[in-house]
């Protein structure tokens, strides 16, 4: 929780100074952790993210049972609408 701390005491457990680091110390750093590169992931496609949108169990759990519901009993679909009226 380095954000609780003082300057001074962050910059001890960097072993840094405040003016940073020299270009040698930079370079042994450097080489000891690499360089500071954060890796890219596979980008998703538009349609991959809307198919993700339905892999929620609930969601999948109710689709099948909203395409049953929207049937009357002479096969034809009922308005979204007549399940508003009370």
């Amino acid at each position: 929780m380095r954000h609780t701390q003082s300057t001074e005491d962050v910059l001890d457990v960097l072993a840094t100074k405040s003016s940073g680091l020299s270009a040698e110390e930079a370079s042994l750093r450097r080489e000891r952790h690499g360089f500071n590169v954060l890796e890219e992931k596979k980008r998703r496609s538009p349609f991959t993210m809307l198919l993700d949108q339905f892999r929620d169990f609930l969601i999948l759990g109710c689709l099948p049972q909203r395409f049953c519901q929207g049937r009357s009993a002479t096969g034809k679909i009922l308005s979204p609408l007549s399940s508003l009226s009370a």
